[in-house]
């Protein structure tokens, strides 16, 4: 078997984490609020306790990245790495629905320790892993595992409305066993990704070795992404739902929700051409403005198939600026920073997340005013960062000229 095949058989593989790292997230949303009031508090506590998710997200993704890069230049060994640190978050997931049986002011401390354990600690299948796969493959195979690794992300996105039905009502005690054993089980698989990698020929090593880009490269992208990651959050978290309820009955959402994963699912896997040919950044790019569109599309929508093919559309974008943005990442953190620029990426990612938490806290959507404002902002921040992904794509291509 090739080393290009076997690489492919370990992003298959990693799709398989995410999607069962995207299913614990799911199964801790569904059932937080029942868990909450068990220990003493209210459901109107969910939210500030998503607010601590993301917080710890935003501080751990880049540590984790920094940390994957000093243990793969000191130990040569990640994977053994991310095993035990996931093991350690899985006991910490399973353990969380017994935390409750507790007495209550035990209950709150041990719940919460618990908690932030998991968190901090789910860090470690963010950037890690893709590092793990990808620091040492020749870069144009880059987007193509990028692309396979993600489609167990679109698949968890797609399949979540359908969980939390299925879930509803249940005890939490065997889903969050069940999901944190499976996702346990699943990581041991980075033993065998481990075992590829080192494997590899010395000359798929050599192809990614380039001088690491600028400060300035890196903050456009970091700059663009944050717009793209808060028009994605105010899109899919905040807009969505109202747009499909113009024409569709509530009961009826968990059938249209997923189209926008579907798109993300399809898109992705066509940026690996795309980029070889334009490159990932200007692939990235134009994504974001080809998805402004479609988020106009979203908005102007006069019926329900115009909406589903907006939606769909505007999940592909977001799929391919996923991709890309990856690749770019990677790209930009060459000779041992991949892992610091991918945590550093995935922090901005997080950090859009939390400020739509804090615009929810706030009251955005029980505020006319900003109810408003949000419904028309995703579109401007990908006008935006697409734009600034375009100036990025430019200056690396003047770095590369004044290089030559």
């Amino acid at each position: 078997m090739t080393a290009q095949s076997q690489l492919r058989i370990a992003a298959l593989q990693l799709s398989v984490i995410q999607f069962f790292f995207v299913t614990t997230w799911v199964i801790y949303v569904i059932f937080l609020g029942d868990l909450l009031e068990r220990i003493g508090l209210g459901k109107e506590y969910v939210i500030w306790f998503i607010l601590l998710d993301q917080a710890i997200f935003a501080i751990t993704d880049v540590l984790m990245g920094y940390a994957s890069d000093r243990v793969e230049r000191f130990l040569g060994r990640l994977g053994p790495a991310i095993i035990a640190v996931t093991l350690i978050s899985c006991a910490a997931l399973a353990l969380m629905p017994f935390a409750t049986d507790l007495p209550d002011e035990t209950a709150v401390v041990v719940f919460t320790a618990l908690l932030v354990i998991w968190i901090a600690t789910s860090s470690v299948l963010r950037a890690p892993p893709i590092v793990l796969l990808m620091k040492h493959a020749a870069r144009p195979q880059a987007p193509r595992l990028a692309a396979l690794s993600l489609l167990g992300l679109a698949l968890g996105g797609a399949v979540s409305p359908y969980l939390g039905l299925w879930l509803k009502g249940s005890s939490p005690y065997l889903p969050f066993v069940v999901s944190s054993v499976a996702l346990a089980a699943a990581t041991l698989g980075l033993a065998r990704i481990q075992r590829i990698v080192s494997g590899l020929p010395p000359q798929a090593r050599d192809e990614a070795n380039k001088k690491p880009a600028g400060p300035v490269p890196l903050a456009l992208l970091l700059i663009g992404s944050l717009f793209l990651a808060l028009g994605f959050q105010f899109h899919s978290f905040i807009n969505s739902k109202a747009q499909y309820l113009q024409f569709v009955e509530p009961t009826d959402l968990l059938w249209v929700l997923p189209v926008f994963w579907i798109g993300f699912k399809l898109f992705a896997l066509a940026v690996p051409a795309a980029a070889s040919r334009f490159g990932p950044t200007t692939v990235m790019a134009t994504a974001a403005l080809i998805g402004a569109l479609a988020l106009l599309g979203c908005y102007k929508a006069p019926n329900l198939a115009l909406l589903l093919a907006s939606q769909l559309l505007a999940g592909g974008a977001w799929g391919a600026i996923f991709t890309a943005g990856i690749t770019v990442a990677l790209g930009l953190g060459t000779n041992g920073r991949e892992g610091l620029v991918l945590g550093s990426w995935f922090t901005v990612l997080s950090v859009g997340a939390l400020l739509r938490v804090l615009l929810v806290i706030d009251g955005a959507k029980t505020d006319s005013t900003m109810a408003a404002t949000l419904q028309w902002a995703p579109l401007p921040l990908w006008i935006l960062g697409g734009a600034t992904l375009l100036v990025l794509a430019s200056t690396l291509r003047q770095q590369t000229a004044d290089e030559q």
